[in-house]
This record gives structure tokens, C-alpha cells and sequence, in this order.
């Protein structure tokens, strides 16, 4: 069974996502509005970021949650050049994230 272990909020309804299998990039969850207003909901109050994982998928503040079977197509469909795109975003991300940590621990230790 696949499992969605990883899943960073980017901007409204883009995330990326890591599953179990391996698989792993930015899926945008924008399509899902016109079906669900749950996803719709989300994206209106601009709520993306309040959302969890549960072991299996990921759930949002208001009951909305999705397969990681979906999320799976959907990374499946995306072509390669979106693929070294999320890499990059991944990279860029993490770069600053550290950065931003190691600045802050050199201005408290200048404290």
C-alpha cells in the first residue's frame, strides 16, 4: 500500500509530495476544485497550509483528503522537465531553510 511520508506546502493548492514508493515531486491540487468544494473551499479562504498527514494521505482543516493513488497519476503524468523543476524548488527550499537556521544561530551567538 502507498503512503504519502512527506508533503510540503508551497502556495494555495501546490505541494510537493513524497510517497513510500518512492515516487516523489509537486502536485497541484487546483483541479480538484471544480469537484470538490472542499478544495475549493480551501483554496478561497487561502487555507493551504493547514493540513496534516495521517499515516496514509493527507487531510485538511476541513475534511477534504486525498489518495495517495491520485497523488501518485498525477506525479506519474508530470514530464521531466516539471520533475528537475520540483528538484529545483526542493534545493532552492532547503538552501534557504538552512541558511535562514545558521544565520540565525550566528546572530544569537553574537549575542
Amino acid at each position: 500500500m502507498i503512503k504519502i511520508v512527506e508533503c510540503i506546502f508551497i502556495k494555495e493548492l501546490l505541494y510537493y509530495v513524497e510517497l513510500s514508493s518512492g515516487s516523489k515531486g509537486i502536485v497541484n491540487f487546483h483541479s480538484l476544485c471544480a469537484k470538490y468544494p472542499e478544495f475549493k473551499q480551501i483554496k478561497d479562504e487561502d487555507k493551504g497550509e493547514q493540513y496534516y498527514l495521517d499515516g496514509y494521505s493527507i487531510e485538511w482543516y476541513n475534511g477534504a483528503d486525498i489518495a495517495p493513488e491520485w497523488v501518485e497519476s498525477q506525479l506519474a503524468s508530470t514530464p521531466e522537465k516539471s520533475r528537475f523543476s520540483s528538484f529545483l524548488i526542493t534545493f532552492i527550499f532547503s538552501f534557504f531553510c538552512i541558511g535562514g537556521i545558521m544565520s540565525l544561530a550566528y546572530y544569537l551567538g553574537s549575542l
